[in-house]
């Protein structure tokens, strides 16, 4: 049996300026987290960590070789959309109009 990583152990050690290089899109695409930079590699919360196009392009968004860690898909999706700020949403045009017609009071 596989082990895992207990990704709400890890959370609280993120490192944020990892995060920030990989955008939300690809870290659900990949299923993948940043986790620590040790020894000049870094440690990388996976769902499918034997996927070797991940590992790779991973290494090269980061700028270190990618050291896996297997991960459970769901806590790790969660963990995700979690660590992510929302992008903001645009103004609301018309806010209240319906098909292109104004508010009546």
């Amino acid at each position: 049996m596989a082990s895992y990583l207990n990704i709400a152990v890890a959370l609280g050690q993120l490192d944020k300026r990892l995060l920030a290089q990989l955008p939300q899109a690809l870290a659900l695409y990949y299923l993948a987290l940043p986790l620590a930079v040790e020894e000049g590699k870094v440690s990388v919360a996976m769902a499918y960590p034997e996927n070797e196009t991940a590992v790779i392009s991973l290494s090269h968004l980061l700028g270190k070789p990618v050291v896996p860690v297997r991960t459970a898909v769901q806590p790790l999706y969660q963990a995700i959309l979690s660590q992510y700020v929302p992008p903001a949403l645009p103004p609301a045009a018309g806010r209240g109009a319906t098909h292109g017609q104004p508010c009546r009071p």
